[in-house]
């Protein structure tokens, strides 16, 4: 992958800074966003997943190579023999339990399957046949072939809640634990379960090692010791909440505790192949700017461990008695930017440190002012610029151009604002899922149109109509009303989706409109982006994508309507003909866009923008802003 700096940067230093990053390609040292979740080790290389639903490969030598699949958390990891083909499970926690098989070489998805419970634990089988998916159901252990894609039966008598699965080398039998307390050894060529050994129940991170003669979890401040065969417990040893990281060819057991601000690795000697004697220390060691240790992998030489800030660090298993730093393998060389907004012929960019101004042919930077902790901003007119954050109860702020972009506080919510939307001289606010606030420029004023619960966007459509897109769990139930400004009565339209959101106003030929989301659960799943046109009374769908998209928007411009849905591409649709443009995504997924006459820029998930072609689907390629202040450009 090729690269360029879009600047030049005189002093020696920055250059020399900024160069390094550049070289790195697609890989860079970029961390988690948030907590690590998992991690697995291969031959060659480390993968970690996290909160951020990021999967990062990290190789020998510390650089990082990233890919976005979903926007949900992932929560375990698991590698194929291969080295390249990988399973996930993503969750949002509730309903959405989903397991993924995934090339890494090639990106490309090659099967997804939801699991009616959550899933507990993801592995291989020892030469890669199987996928083998543990669940804390019934039924604990599913079988999934990783060339067909077939879930297939290799054991009848499925044990329940299973947390463990391994097979043998000739992938004959396997072993599973039960968290209701047991070995279960299974013969998986006639199917038939051979025996089960009764040992603890409600283990965490059961591990078998010492070439599978040996089995270990932990609980109630214990790690837990068996020998696997007999189900005879060798020994209970105090752990301080440890984190096992023993390869099945370990002959001892390996784990990370943690000690006051510190950490030590032990390892519980072995002495033959029956006794655990006691555990000693390897080393002792503490993290680079002092994060939690949440998650541990371990390769033949290293201990990888992932931290709550979301960076990876590492240290050798090799025995020394000096307390060491471990070495932080991940580092953020780039100001995140978290917004954008067309301007004319540039684009504003909102950053974690600034805003500033750029243009694509210019390629380089006009900083404006300091970024005071704002996510987000609206531009109103050629002179002016809302500051405001999502999530947040932070003041609104208006700057301008003329005024030397000082801030100044127009509206203080009650509540978080979740989106804001500009019509006409007057801002529509959505505060906290259940209120609508109008603030009206001219008088300086504001007061509330709708108050309700489940509220996910709201549009005015003029000075007497608003149109609210919420959830139809929420009285009345329609995910999309219409209500009087004036008299507050409210008429719920016959639309029959679960939820509604992302509203964009539109003017075509004439006839006013407006575009949104719909996702749907019954009959089927199903997403679809819906036009309304108020004059007729008339819904209608435009597009439809066969699953459900919580994260997708629609954003309408210049008789263009945009799209993420199905997270996959950006698609471009000429409302007229109903022409549809894909745009290639990058490594992250699209999270937000905006156009103008020539340049279509994409903010991503990662903080990076692509930039294409406003009139074909021609990539420009995707850049990064340094914490100096310059683009590095990928292609």
């Amino acid at each position: 992958m090729k690269y360029t700096v879009q600047k030049f940067i005189a002093a020696a230093v920055l250059l020399l800074s900024v160069s390094a990053v550049s070289a790195q390609s697609r890989n860079s040292t970029q961390p988690h966003t948030g907590n690590v979740t998992a991690m697995a080790s291969s031959a060659d290389a480390v993968f970690s997943v996290g909160q951020d639903s990021f999967i990062i490969r990290w190789s020998t030598d510390g650089e990082g190579e990233r890919y976005q699949m979903s926007n949900l958390e992932i929560k375990d990891i698991a590698v194929h023999p291969d080295g390249n083909l990988l399973a996930i499970y993503e969750t949002d926690g509730f309903s959405i339990n989903r397991i993924r098989l995934f090339d890494w070489k090639a990106k490309t998805n090659k099967l997804t399957k939801r699991f009616p419970n959550p899933v507990t634990s993801l592995s291989f089988s020892d030469n890669g046949t199987y996928l083998m998916v543990g669940s804390n159901g019934v039924d604990g252990i599913s079988f999934i072939n990783t060339s067909t894609l077939k879930t297939v039966v290799k054991i009848r008598e499925k044990p329940s809640m299973v947390t463990m699965a391994y097979t043998s080398a000739t992938e004959n039998s396997g072993v599973f634990y039960s968290q209701l307390g047991y070995l279960v050894y299974g013969n998986l060529k006639n199917q038939e379960t051979k025996t089960e050994l009764s040992v603890e129940a409600n283990l965490d991170q059961p591990v078998l090692f010492n070439n599978n003669l040996m089995f270990a979890g932990f609980k109630d401040g214990y790690i837990w010791i068996y020998h696997a065969y007999s189900a005879k417990l060798l020994a209970k040893i105090r752990a301080n909440k440890p984190q096992l990281v023993t390869l099945r060819s370990d002959t001892d057991l390996y784990y990370i505790e943690q000690e006051g601000k510190n950490y030590t690795l032990k390892m519980v000697d072995i002495e033959g192949v029956t006794v655990p004697s006691y555990s000693v220390i390897v080393r002792n060691f503490y993290t680079e700017e002092r994060p939690s240790i949440v998650t541990a992998t371990a390769t033949r030489t290293h201990i990888y461990a992932g931290c709550d800030d979301g960076t990876i660090q590492t240290v050798s298993k090799d025995s020394d008695t000096v307390l060491t730093a471990a070495t932080c393998i991940s580092q953020n060389p780039y100001d995140k930017i978290l917004d954008i907004s067309e301007n004319g012929n540039d684009f504003y960019i909102l950053s974690e440190k600034s805003l500033i101004r750029t243009t694509f042919n210019g390629k380089e930077n006009e900083p404006l002012m300091t970024n005071p902790g704002y996510t987000n901003i609206l531009r109103i007119d050629e002179d002016t610029l809302l500051f405001w954050s999502r999530d947040q109860k932070k003041p609104v702020a208006q700057a301008k151009e003329s005024e030397g972009w000082n801030l100044r506080t127009i509206y203080t919510p009650s509540l978080n604002l979740m989106n804001i939307h500009y019509e006409n001289g007057a801002m529509v606010l959505v505060e906290g899922s259940s209120t609508v606030t109008l603030y009206s420029f001219e008088t300086n004023s504001s007061k509330r149109l709708y108050t309700g619960t489940g509220v996910q966007d709201a549009l005015l459509y003029d000075e007497n109509t608003l149109y609210v897109a919420k959830s139809a769990a929420s009285s009345p139930k329609s995910a999309l009303i219409e209500v009087n400004v004036s008299t507050q009565e409210t008429l719920a339209l016959p639309v029959t989706a679960e939820v509604s959101f992302s509203l964009s106003s539109s003017t075509t030929g004439g006839t006013k409109s407006f575009y949104g989301i719909s996702v749907f659960s019954t009959p089927a799943e199903k997403t679809e982006i819906f036009t309304y046109t108020p004059s007729t009374k008339k819904y209608s769908a435009i597009v439809t994508f066969p699953e459900e998209d919580t994260e997708a928007f629609v954003y309408y411009t210049n008789g263009r309507l945009y799209t993420n849905i199905s997270q996959d591409k950006i698609r471009s649709i000429t409302v007229s003909s109903r022409k549809q443009t894909a745009y290639n995504r990058y490594k992250a997924l699209p999270e937000k866009l905006t156009v103008n006459d020539t340049h279509l820029l994409v903010l991503n998930k990662d903080g990076s923008l692509s930039w294409f072609s406003a009139t074909s689907s021609t990539s420009y390629g995707t850049w990064y802003l340094t914490i100096e202040g310059e683009w590095v450009t990928f292609k």
